[in-house]
This record gives C-alpha cells, structure tokens and sequence, in this order.
C-alpha cells in the first residue's frame, strides 16, 4: 500500500472526519477518496465477518479432504523448494 504523509493544511481538513471525503484536484476532478479507520473497520467487519471456531473447523476439514496440506508438510516443501534454488546459484 502506499503512503501520502499529510501536510499541516490536509491534516486539518481531514482532522475530525467521522465519514468519507472526496479528495478532488485544483479543477475539481475527483481523484480518490479518504475513508477514516472506523468506517473502513464497520466496512471490513460487514464483507469479511470473523469466522467462528465451527466454520474454521469445517473449512480445515474440507481442505484436507481435497488434498490439502498440514502446516508441518507445507512448511517442510516450502524448505525443500528454497534448499533446490539456493543449490541453482
């Protein structure tokens, strides 16, 4: 992600904003948009609600079902994979 570092003038036009503001340019052209912490966690938590211990469950289950991998077998290829390229140079 990148950062923009606010000069004293933006940050007191943004200072106490509790909505999203348009951020426009000198002909009014609308180029992005601020959105406060707190409205993009209402945001976040809204599209991607934490999932319960159940449906962690479930989904592990599923996956391991289909082929998928422990943590312990990941990690270990992923060793075995970084050990073949180091040995390439």
């Amino acid at each position: 992600m990148r950062r923009i570092v606010l000069d004293a003038e933006l940050r007191a036009k943004l200072n106490g904003a509790t909505a999203v503001v348009e951020v426009a340019d000198e002909a009014g052209n609308v180029v992005g948009r601020y959105v406060p912490d707190e409205v993009l966690e209402r945001i976040m938590a809204r599209l991607l609600p934490p999932l319960s211990s159940e449906e962690l469950a479930a989904a592990r289950r599923e996956m391991l079902a289909h082929g998928g991998v422990t943590s312990a077998e990941l990690l270990a290829g992923l060793d075995a994979i970084k050990r073949e390229w180091e040995s390439r140079r």
